[in-house]
């Protein structure tokens, strides 16, 4: 095993463990090792995630742009853009959540992931009181949280 596929591993081992601050830390150490564009994509597309978990948005955020910046045709642009939107929800950010869950909407709409996609999509709507903009979207994904998670279902019962 080459020196970059430990760390990457090391770093995955992390990331299932929800250690995010070592995951960000072997990530980081990965990038250092890496040479071909395309392995520096996915790194900093999985060190997207830690970031992510630890609420370090801004830091998601840019991971996620280095992603697209080193490998415009990356496979899973969907997943990009949608932990870019939950980054600007974090921030409260929410025309920049919107146009970025919108983006990973248009790639895939229909995975049970994309559900959730829907969900805070809808949520941001209703934040800014677009209620027509919401409402059809929580329409659409009420059936699958209530055949998948009940919870979710619930939250959207009390949105609409």
């Amino acid at each position: 095993m080459s020196e970059l596929e430990t760390f990457i591993s090391e770093a995955r081992k992390y990331l299932e463990q929800e250690n995010f601050v070592q995951a960000s830390a072997s990530y980081l150490k990965s990038l250092e090792s890496a040479e071909d564009l395309k392995d520096k994509a996915v790194i900093w597309a999985e060190l997207s995630w830690a970031y992510y978990r630890l609420n370090e948005f801004e830091r998601t955020i840019e991971a996620a742009e280095n992603t697209l910046k080193l490998d415009p045709v990356y496979k899973a642009k969907e997943d990009i853009y949608r932990i870019q939107g939950f980054a600007y929800i974090g921030l409260n950010k929410d025309e920049q959540a919107i146009d970025c869950l919108n983006k990973s909407l248009e790639i895939d709409r229909n995975s049970p992931k994309q559900q959730i996609t829907l969900y805070e999509l809808a949520k941001t709507y209703f934040k800014i009181e677009d209620y027509e903009t919401a409402y059809p979207i929580f329409e659409e994904i009420e059936s699958y949280f209530y055949q998948n998670q009940q919870d979710y279902w619930l939250s959207t019962l009390f949105y609409k």
